[in-house]
């Protein structure tokens, strides 16, 4: 890749698959600093804004130090001793269908809480204030935060940012909104809120902005277009599903969906997909760009890019599938919430563990996850640079 002078991360949301995307940052951030080629412009949704922040306060210290305390902090993270109780209990799990509907209609409107995941998150940052200390010294031209208004469901991207960075016009097309902020942990909070598993988060600064947010994945999973509105040359990608849309096999469709199916589709097609349609068209301006010679030209330069993902669908799935059978399907744990909701779902196999994975903060699974990201991230890296094609 040529010399660029911005280069922006794009952080996807994911649950606790975040932990595979820190695993991959940590394979590729520290070679991109070797290249002075370090990321400047962080943008993340959900588990995604998790990520970026975090880096955000971090990367003073170098990409290599960064990256580890990410990988600690993601390390540190298991649902018994962070997150409150699953929105659930025994009596309801052996009560079949009658159970799940208990299970459903909780008062919370949540299935879990977060419990003291906030006050972690803050101990793990330090000081919110070197985000915009790091930004003040050069470190980083801009971070974002996407999040969702829970009553008009548009996009806000709460963006802290060097003054020289222009704050970009509202997206009407597409809903975005750019609100200048202090990027705090109730704006990352707010980000991670999948609406049905965690409840919303009231965000106060700025004022103009105050109010109820949900999960900015429910509109903007991969903040691709943020980004490139802020002005970046290249751009490093992180997901945690394949860039292209599942295929369907014959004999899918045979068995009746479940509860775990429904919630699946809803939660990948609102996860996943944009991220594929955001990247097909990335790809496709590149090919006009090129094909035209507009680029040769000098009038507009295309974006090259870095995705370091799965390169199949369902590896992640899997993955839980494989911790569930291992740390809950014994006796001893049977009464467990993991193990509880795993019978709730229906145990229908692929779709229950795939489901699972986006909720399983076990530290087995998350081990396992960032092993598999930093694979993939040296994968990507291995790959190189692209501009008209997909990995």
């Amino acid at each position: 890749m040529p010399e660029r002078q911005t280069v922006g991360l794009v952080i996807a949301g994911a649950g606790a698959r975040g932990a595979y995307e820190a695993g991959a940052l940590a394979a590729l951030l520290p070679r991109l600093e070797e290249r002075e080629m370090r990321p400047s412009v962080l943008v993340g949704t959900s588990a995604g804004a998790i990520n970026a922040a975090f880096l955000a306060a971090k990367l003073h210290l170098g990409a290599e130090q960064a990256t580890r305390a990410l990988l600690d902090f993601w390390g540190s993270l298991d649902k018994a001793a962070l997150m409150g109780p699953l929105a659930l209990t025994a009596v309801p799990a052996l009560l079949g269908y009658a159970g799940r509907i208990a299970y459903l209609e909780t008062g919370s409107g949540s299935i879990a809480t977060f419990g003291r995941f906030p006050e972690v998150l803050d101990a793990a940052v330090g000081d919110w204030r070197q985000i915009s200390a790091n930004i003040d010294a050069g470190e980083l031209r801009a971070v974002g935060v996407v999040a969702t208004a829970a009553t008009s469901g548009g996009s806000v991207v709460f963006l802290a940012a060097d003054g020289d960075v222009a704050l970009p016009p509202n997206d009407d097309k597409k809903g975005i909104r750019y609100v200048r902020a202090q990027v705090e942990g109730d704006h990352v909070i707010a980000s991670s809120s999948i609406p049905i598993f965690f409840p919303p988060t009231r965000i106060r600064r700025p004022t103009e902005a105050e109010g109820w947010y949900w999960d900015g994945g429910t509109r903007l999973n991969t903040p691709i277009r943020p980004a490139l509105s802020i002005g970046v040359d290249a751009l490093v990608i992180v997901g945690t599903d394949p860039p292209r849309h599942p295929a369907a096999r014959e004999g899918d469709d045979a068995r009746k969906p479940d509860f775990d199916d429904a919630a699946l589709h809803v939660l990948q097609a609102t996860l996943n997909d944009s991220v594929i349609e955001d990247l097909h068209s990335l790809v496709r301006v590149n090919e006009i760009l090129i094909a035209t010679g507009q680029e040769r030209l000098g009038r507009r330069r295309r974006y090259d890019y870095i995705f370091a993902g799965p390169d199949r669908h369902g590896v992640l799935g899997r993955t839980a599938a494989q911790t569930l059978r291992e740390q809950y399907g014994g006796p001893l744990r049977a009464l467990s919430d993991f193990a509880i909701l795993d019978r709730l779902l229906g145990r229908q196999g692929s779709q229950q563990a795939e489901l699972q994975s986006y909720l399983l903060f076990d530290s087995d699974f998350i081990e396992r996850l960032i092993g598999l990201g930093r694979a993939a991230g040296e994968e990507a890296w291995e790959r190189g640079w692209l501009s008209d094609r997909l990995p």
